[in-house]
């Protein structure tokens, strides 16, 4: 099921993988992290939110090159949600992920000294 379009700046939690598929189509895979921010008594504190993400093709490819672990990006993606049976006989399981439409730079690599945003 589609949902909504998800416009978001993001860090990498991991290298991206790069796989293709048995047509020869890219497929990215990413692990985002986004921050919220949340209220802890009278503390704000940052809490982390994971969500996998997808790029197909070459958007996909030229993200695999150019993006890495701590890296921040920007992408422009549709939500999907997935439900199914787990096999063990668990009950139902679900996963909110992204399908990346279009992606950007933000800022520069981690660590290198320059704008993070």
């Amino acid at each position: 099921m589609k949902f909504q379009k998800f416009i978001g700046a993001a860090r990498l939690g991991q290298d991206p993988e790069l796989r293709h598929t048995d047509g020869g189509t890219a497929i990215c895979k990413m692990r985002l992290v986004f921050n919220r921010r949340v209220k802890r008594g009278d503390m704000w504190e940052d809490s982390p939110v994971w969500i996998d993400a997808d790029i197909f093709g070459k958007r996909g490819e030229a993200a695999a090159k150019h993006f890495g672990k701590g890296d921040q990006i920007f992408v422009e993606a549709e939500l999907d949600y997935q439900e199914w049976e787990a096999k063990d006989g668990g009950g139902k399981r679900s996963k909110l992920s992204l399908f990346v439409r279009d992606w950007d730079f933000v800022g520069s690599r981690q660590g290198d000294g320059g704008s993070v945003w």
